[in-house]
């Protein structure tokens, strides 16, 4: 394939990405915690779900996998170690334990019978990290989403402003601060908007407590130690962009006093 060709097929796949339209509903869960998903188009009277599979393609462009056959968690998932975090409720809505940014995706709930039709649901996950260099301690904020970024983060800051630097993009977040200064761990929490419904989700830095629900906000912890290995090699990828954006908005300055 030619230079140019590639160029333009990049192009067209960030499109669909970016404007793919996802039907269903939505839920946005901290990484550690467990998530239910419901089954809107449920049939009732089943017998252990027994007319009842989950499907799941983690983005737009992969194949659909079975994640519930008929109730039974499917051979593919058993085989590779995954069965462990699933489960299904009595209303045979699908239990995520554990939740992961590897859980992120669309999952359709499927009835085999006559009347029976899907209905869906797209899982975002929140991400938390931290990491320091120097003199100086950064704390990183991000949803990752099913489809183009739906989410609008950003910390918050109940103590001095001007002790943070802050960088914000539509689905991630960074605040940086002095190392001294210890009590930010206290004051710090990010703030995650769903653009669509206009949920709200508040995670405090410094707890270690479940979150809660209260209203149509939800306050949450930190990211748990299981969770922590999962998200630490993509919380340092995100670590080394912050460091060459600002290194670049440094030159940039620089540039413009010459």
């Amino acid at each position: 394939m030619s230079q140019i060709g590639y160029i333009k097929l990049s192009l067209f796949v960030m499109l669909l990405l970016q404007f793919a339209e996802v039907t269903g509903q939505s839920v946005t869960v901290k990484a550690g915690d467990d998530v239910t998903l419901p089954c809107s188009s449920v049939m009732v009277d089943q017998d252990k779900c027994g007319q009842t599979s989950w499907l799941y393609s983690r983005h737009v462009l992969e194949a659909t996998g079975e994640l519930i056959r008929l109730g039974q968690i499917s051979k593919d998932v058993v085989s590779k170690g995954k069965s462990y975090g699933l489960n299904t409720a009595a209303d045979c809505s699908l239990v995520i334990r554990n939740v992961t940014a590897e859980d992120v995706g669309r999952y359709t709930c499927r009835q085999f019978s006559k009347s029976g039709e899907d209905s869906s649901v797209s899982l975002s996950v929140v991400i938390m990290d931290e990491h320091q260099k120097d003199d100086k301690v950064t704390f990183f904020c991000s949803v990752v989403s099913y489809q183009a970024c739906g989410h609008t983060v950003k910390w918050l800051y109940e103590g001095d402003e001007s002790d943070m630097e802050t960088i914000q993009r539509p689905c991630s977040a960074w605040a940086t601060f002095p190392t001294h200064l210890n009590h930010t761990r206290k004051l710090l929490k990010c703030n995650v908007t769903e653009n669509k419904s206009g949920e709200i989700l508040v995670y405090d830095v410094a707890t270690k407590s479940p979150y809660e629900k209260t209203g149509n906000t939800t306050v949450g912890n930190n990211t748990t130690s299981s969770a922590k290995n999962d998200t630490q090699g993509r919380g340092i990828l995100y670590y080394i962009l912050y460091i060459l954006y600002h290194s670049f908005s440094l030159l940039m300055k620089q540039q413009q006093c010459l």
